[in-house]
Parts: structure tokens; C-alpha cells; sequence
């Protein structure tokens, strides 16, 4: 309604949406109303094309916006940092010389845009904002030239009306009114504040705390305005209208004003109510004394007033009454229809103008505010303190109200959307109205679920978690690399340590596809005196003699590497050479692990369709919370994994003075050092050799975790670490994935 515009001028902030006179035209993205400027690299740099694709200028441009183009003929473009207008062929219509541009709108007249709803028609003005790069703004022509450049002046705003007068503010905070010729009509005056209204009168506020009409002198003062309509003032303590246009005056003789409609008033005079109409003259619009009244914000077609204990709805333009209603309170909307009818401290939902009930009244407030645009789905619930939602369509309680809040910001967006943000204790989550249930609970400090919801692959939604964020996976299938397992829903855990194979195939992969020297190499080559004597076979054959008989093998464990790693392994020592693949890798450093998860990290993320992945060590922290992840729940309930099972064998490969036959078996068939990486069961999340074995590097340098095969199985408990400082023999790594998200 005409109201809600009438307070200050709309000003060059407003978003230029190109409006003809009584008709509009949206852009497409990419294209300027007959011409397209198109990306050429990434960033992208444009260039004007026809609708074919053919380039119709030479020049390249940096950015353009095409929120800001006049129909057919011009389009803002950005140039070496600065701002200017060109045309359909290129042509510069006004040079770049300026570090912010925005076209001028006016409003004329008024254009209907729904049921008794009204809002101020846009037009292009011919003229543009313009902020120089030392910070003055001015308004210039679309030839380029200047029709308004002050000195000093901090901000420049138009008025709404089309009579192009532009407010000018200097950096005194003083402000004053000038043409578009740059001719001051008022001078600079120390004024507070300032209200401009196209259905109003000049006002500005003095450091005084009173309003003054702004003219050739300053006019009366009052002590108040009312926000929305700047002809409604507060003088001596009471409330009246000056005339303005067709409306007539209202007496300085009010406690209090609403404006209901358009030329219709709200007076309260000695707590009682009337309604006039002041078009033309004051009349009174209905003869009973009124003890309250609502605005209907919906239809702007009808009031709501109270006698006594029941309220009747009021017919805007006669004042004829149309239902009457039996409760204490009402509540209108103006995104909905609906009304909430207030009883005994309890509220319920009915349609207006018909009186029918359609929510029990069971709730002590309904938000009619937060409901969606067509009125007819969700409504937010409140009982003690806490939110729940309501479906209108299904007439019952979705969510119980046990929430500190239920955000449905997202239904603006997602009409048809099932999840939405919830919180308790603080904490954020997310609830599933389909499923019935929390699908994310309430342990997170924020998320955005927008995210979710505009991605297509409905993959992530990104949470933050101790100052952290990251994305939440909310399909479990999913699994970013097969030699991975999913331990929480935003982080996967290596199966094994990395194997000797592994490390044998980085080391070809980056000779074979980067073309590495020999010293380059040898940087890779772990110290081979620190790796278990049974693995060293594997490293001694990398470089082998033509006499020999030999085999080929493909040591790429990477299935997405682009190129193979096939080597050569002597025929005679087959078995040792391939058993010696399997165990862990050992007597490397710190350094060359990191290389090893940024290379690997590199290979899996490789063309694929997700947010961000990191491949890298995981924290102290997050070890832990992989092992939590693999406990029995006996295990869980004691904090700590067991290192036998109940006939006395060893569950893990950890220092001994006594062992069983079986394991005894193992320690001869793999030396009495580690074993293979994937020896012993995995535990419940699909982890084999968390504890034990060879202790983990952590991405804390010098701190590992879980113990190994030199440590007693006291010293792998889930909260004890072991330090380091140079490779070790019984020191290895597993990786961990997760996804960060940047908001």
C-alpha cells in the first residue's frame, strides 16, 4: 500500500529494475535486452556478442551488471576498475572515469499491482548516480555530462516524486535540497534528520528534537511524526493530519492515530475509537464508539473494532458491519487471509468474514506473520516458551511445540520443502516434517540449510561446530573414495595405514607423470633400515638389471590416476615381493606424509562434482573420535578397547611377554615387527589397526596415537599419545576426508 512508500525517498539505493511506463521486462541471465556480454576465462572477462554468439565490439571488460541496462540501447560495464556505459556495438557513451554508477529512477503515478494494492510506478530518469574514486558523489546525463557535482557532499537522494529535486547531505551532516542543474533551493541547514514523502510535506528533524516543514524558512515544529506518512505530526501532545493533496486536515486533537487506508483514520479520544474518512472532508464512517481497532494489512478492504467483550469486522468505505466475533483479541496478517482470534489466554486460526474455525484453540499465540505466502500449508505454534508447527491441509500438530525455534525462512525460497531449521538448548539442527523425526540433531552452533536445498546433488549441509565449519553428508551411501569408510557424517577414515603398495605407487605416479629426477626420488624413499625387514624387498627392486628374468605388475592402487605405475619385480621372488606390499609403511617424516595426502587429496577430488575435499592427517582429536566410532558398545560403556577377547588372544598387534598360538603363528609368518595393514578383523566402523600395529602420525607434528607393535597395550589407549621427532620404525599414517565449508 501507498503507505509503506511514503516514508523518506526511495532513493538510488533501490534495485533499478529497467520498468517502462506501465509495463516490465526482466533480464535473462547473460543477456542485455538484445545484446549479450559473454564470459571469456576464469574470472571471466566479456565482451559484447549479438544473439549468435558474434562479437559486435573489441572490447573486453572486467565485469557488467545487468540489473542496470535501459531497454536495448545501453548497458553498464566495468573497465580497469572503473565504471562507464557503452551501447550495443561497444560504442563508449560515457567514458569509465568513475568507481560506482547507478541510473536514476523516478515515481510516477501509482500502478496497480494486486487487489487494492498500489505501488509507485519506476521510470529510468535519464540520468545517473556516480561515486568518484576520492569518494564525492554527482549525477551526470547519459552523454557523461555533469548535472550535479558539489563539493563536500557525502550522499545524494532523490526525491520520489518527478520533480527530480535531489537531497544532498555534506560531511557536517547537513543537509539541503538541489535541482538538477546543481542549483541549491534550500540552503545547508544543521538539521538531525530529514523525512521526504511524495504523499507528504518536506519535514526535518532540528537538534532540538522538534520537526519543522522545510521551506524558505522553517515552518511550525511538532514534536513527533508518524513513520509512513509524513503529514501525520504530534503537536502539544496531540495528534492531527495536515491537508495534503485531496485529503483534508485533521484537528491537532488526538491521543492517538492509525492510519487504516489510504485517506482512512483511526482517531482515539478519551481511550474510545472512531474511524473517518478525511477525502474531500471529514466524515465519520461508522456512529458507535469503538473500545480498540485492527488494521485488516490483507485486503485493506475492511477494519476490525471492539465493543466490549466481541469484535466486529467494518466494511472500509461504508463502515457496515459484516461479522461479528466473540473473543478478546484479533490478529490480522498481511501475507494472509487469515485471522487469530484471541480467548481466555488461548488462541485459534479462522477464515475472515465467514467466522470458521479451523485450529483448535489450544495454543497460547499462532504466528500468522510467519506463515507462507499462499496461506493454505504451515503455521508456526507457541506454548510455553517453546515453537512447534501446525499443518492447516493435514489439521494436526507436525512438531510439537518443545523448540526455543522453528525457522521457516526457508519455505521463501522452497515452497515445497519438508526440512527446516530448528533449535533447542542453543543448539541447531534439522527436523524432517515427512520423516517425522531430526535428521540432524540440535548439537551444532549454526547451519544453513539453504545450501541444501539449492544444490541439486543434495549432498551437504554445511553446520558449524566449536567455531568450525563443515559440510554434514546427509546421504550415507555416499562414500568419496572406496578405500575409505564413513565414521561420522562428516568425516571418512582410511580402512588401513598406508601400505607399502600405496607408497610405491605415489612414487611412480609422480616419476611417471611429472617426470622426477633421481634426487627427486630419493626425497620420496622412506628410510627403508626403519621399515619392517620383510617389507624392504619392495624398495630393493625399483631399479633392476635386464639380465634378470623379470615380471610386470601395476602398482597403482589409485584407480582415477591418470596414468599406470606399472614396474618390474624379479620372477624369482614373486611371493616375497608381493607379500611385501601389504604392511604399513614406516621411516618416513612428518613432511613427506603431508606430501603424500595433498598428492593422493589431489587424485581423488580430480573432476569430481562436490564441495571441497581435503585429504590430509587427522587431528588428535578426530582419532579419537574414529576409535569412539569402532568400539563395542561393552568397549564404549568401559571408554577403553579391549586387547583380548575372552580365550585370551590378542585383538591388536601390541608388545607382549606372553601371546597365544595363533598369534605366535602370525608374529613368525610376518616377522617380529608389524604386521600387514589388513591383519586382525576390522573394527565396528569398518577400521582395521586403529590400536596397534604402527602408531599413527596425527596432524599435531611429533604426536601420534594408538600404540604399536613396540608399545604395550596400555600405552595405545584411546587417550594416550605417543611422541616423535624423526622417523620410526614402528611410526606410520592413515588419512582422514572430511569437507570444510567457507561461508
Amino acid at each position: 500500500m501507498l503507505k509503506q512508500y511514503s516514508f523518506l525517498a526511495i532513493g538510488i539505493g533501490i534495485i533499478f529494475s529497467c520498468l517502462q511506463t506501465g509495463s516490465a521486462q526482466t533480464p535473462q541471465s547473460g543477456h542485455l535486452y538484445g545484446f549479450k556480454l559473454k564470459p571469456h576465462s576464469s574470472p571471466p572477462v566479456y565482451q559484447i556478442c549479438d544473439e549468435k554468439g558474434k562479437a559486435t565490439g573489441p572490447d573486453l571488460f572486467d565485469e557488467f551488471n545487468p540489473d542496470y541496462a535501459n531497454f536495448s540501447t545501453f548497458a553498464l560495464v566495468k573497465k580497469k576498475g572503473s565504471w562507464g556505459v557503452v551501447d550495443t556495438h561497444g560504442q563508449v557513451l560515457v567514458p569509465f572515469l568513475y568507481y560506482r554508477m547507478e541510473p536514476f529512477v523516478t515515481c510516477k503515478g501509482e500502478r496497480i499491482e494486486g487487489k487494492n494494492q498500489t505501488m509507485p510506478l519506476k521510470a529510468y530518469s535519464g540520468r545517473f548516480l556516480v561515486n568518484y574514486d576520492h569518494g564525492e558523489e554527482g549525477v551526470i546525463d547519459q552523454n557523461g555530462e555533469s548535472k550535479l557535482r558539489l563539493q563536500g557532499i557525502s550522499s545524494i537522494r532523490s526525491r520520489t516524486d518527478s520533480s527530480l529535486i535531489f537531497l544532498i547531505k555534506n560531511y557536517a551532516s547537513e543537509y539541503a535540497l538541489a535541482d538538477t542543474n546543481g542549483m541549491i533551493i534550500l540552503p545547508f541547514t544543521l538539521y538531525d534528520d530529514l523525512l521526504v514523502g511524495f504523499d507528504g510535506p518536506i519535514l526535518v528533524k532540528a537538534n532540538d528534537q522538534k520537526f519543522y516543514i522545510l521551506g524558505k524558512k522553517p515552518g511550525p515544529s511538532f514534536d513527533n511524526c508518524l513513520p509512513g506518512n509524513t503529514s501525520i505530526l504530534k503537536k502539544d501532545n496531540k495528534w492531527g493530519k495536515l491537508p495534503f493533496h485531496n485529503e483534508a486536515g485533521i484537528p491537532f486533537e488526538n491521543d492517538t492515530i492509525l492510519c487504516i487506508s489510504k485517506g482512512i483514520y483511526g482517531l482515539k479520544k478519551q481511550g474510545k475509537w472512531e474511524v473517518i474518512s478525511n477525502q474531500k472532508g471529514v466524515k465519520r464512517l461508522n456512529a458507535l464508539a469503538l473500545d480498540d481497532i485492527v488494521t485488516d494489512d490483507y485486503t485493506g478492504e475492511t477494519y476490525f473494532g471492539r465493543v466490549g467483550a466481541s469484535w466486529t469486522e467494518f466494511d472500509i468505505n461504508t463502515g457496515r458491519a459484516i461479522v461479528t466475533f466473540n473473543c478478546d483479541r484479533i490478529y490480522t496478517s498481511s501475507n494472509v487471509s487469515y485471522l487469530c482470534i484471541e480467548k481466555e489466554n488461548k488462541q485459534q486460526l479462522c477464515q475472515d468474514r465467514t467466522g470458521k474455525i479451523i485450529m483448535p484453540a489450544v495454543y497460547e499465540k499462532i504466528d500468522i506473520d510467519g506463515m507462507d505466502n499462499d496461506g493454505d500449508k504451515l503455521v508456526k505454534v507457541h506454548n510455553k516458551g517453546m515453537e512447534g508447527v501446525y499443518d492447516l491441509r493435514k489439521k494436526k500438530e507436525v512438531i510439537g511445540c518443545q523448540y526455543e525455534m522453528v525457522d521457516f525462512s526457508v519455505f521463501s525460497d522452497f515452497p515445497d520443502a519438508t526440512m527446516i531449521k530448528v533449535k533447542t538448548k542453543g543448539k541447531y539442527g534439522v527436523y524432517d516434517m515427512r520423516l517425522c523425526k531430526e535428521i540432524i540433531p540440535c548439537i551444532y552452533d549454526d547451519l544453513k540449510l539453504d545450501y541444501y536445498l539449492d544444490d541439486p546433488a543434495h549432498l551437504f549441509i554445511p553446520v558449524k561446530e566449536h567455531g568450525r565449519w563443515t559440510n554434514y553428508l546427509m546421504d550415507i551411501r555416499f562414500n568419496p573414495y572406496e578405500r575409505t569408510t564413513s565414521v561420522t557424517h562428516s568425516l571418512f577414515a582410511a580402512k588401513t595405514e598406508v601400505t607399502v603398495k600405496d607408497w610405491l605407487g605415489y612414487m611412480q605416479l609422480s616419476e611417471t607423470e611429472r617426470g622426477v629426477d633421481a634426487l627427486s626420488m630419493n626425497k620420496l624413499m622412506p628410510d627403508t633400515d626403519l621399515l619392517n625387514p620383510k617389507a624392504r624387498i619392495a624398495f630393493r627392486y625399483l631399479r633392476l638389471e635386464k639380465t634378470e628374468k623379470l615380471g610386470e605388475v601395476d602398482l597403482n592402487p589409485y584407480p582415477m590416476a591418470r596414468t599406470s605405475s606399472r614396474t618390474l619385480y624379479p620372477l624369482a621372488n614373486k611371493k616375497e615381493y608381493f607379500d611385501a606390499l601389504e604392511y604399513p609403511v614406516t621411516g618416513i617424516t612428518y613432511e613427506q606424509a603431508l606430501a603424500f595426502c595433498d598428492w593422493l587429496g589431489r587424485y581423488v577430488s580430480d573432476s569430481k562434482d562436490w564441495p571441497i575435499m581435503v585429504l590430509r592427517l587427522p587431528t588428535p582429536e578426530e582419532w579419537e573420535e574414529i576409535s569412539v566410532a569402532g568400539l563395542r558398545k561393552e568397549e564404549l560403556s568401559a571408554g577403553v578397547r579391549d586387547s583380548l577377547n575372552e580365550k585370551g588372544c590378542m585383538l591388536y598387534r601390541y608388545k607382549t611377554d606372553k601371546a597365544c598360538t595363533k598369534y605366535d603363528e602370525m608374529i613368525k609368518m610376518r616377522g617380529k615387527e608389524s604386521v600387514w595393514a589388513s591383519d586382525f578383523f576390522p573394527n565396528v566402523a569398518g577400521v582395521n589397526n586403529l590400536f596397534g600395529n604402527v602408531a599413527e602420525m596425527t596432524s599435531d607434528k611429533g604426536v601420534s596415537k594408538g600404540g604399536s607393535y613396540d608399545h604395550y597395550a596400555s600405552q595405545a589407549a584411546l587417550h594416550k599419545s605417543i611422541s616423535y621427532t624423526t622417523p620410526q620404525p614402528w611410526l606410520g599414517f592413515r588419512y582422514v576426508i572430511t569437507f570444510p565449508f567457507a561461508p
